[in-house]
């Protein structure tokens, strides 16, 4: 029996319009199974929270002070696996 290695991964960057953007993706053996990327839309409501549209159309608040890593945990949350 081969050995299954799953890799959790996640980077944010700058995209070229100046907006802030994170993409969360689940590699098995080095094989893409899913990903999510989100931009930061620039608007902030009155709790603090930063919107993100996703690449699938939802869209997230998060306040920046919960940190990158409970982005990408809500942004995982949008997935939607097929059974």
């Amino acid at each position: 029996m081969s050995e299954l290695w799953v890799d959790k991964e996640f980077k944010v960057e700058q995209s070229k319009k100046g907006k802030i953007m994170i993409t969360v993706s689940i590699l098995i053996n080095g094989n893409p199974l899913m990903a999510r990327s989100a931009v930061n839309k620039g608007d902030v409501d009155n709790m603090g929270r930063a919107r993100y549209a996703c690449d699938d159309g939802t869209h997230i608040r998060h306040n920046p002070g919960d940190g990158a890593v409970a982005l990408a945990k809500k942004m995982l949350d949008t997935i939607v696996e097929d059974n």
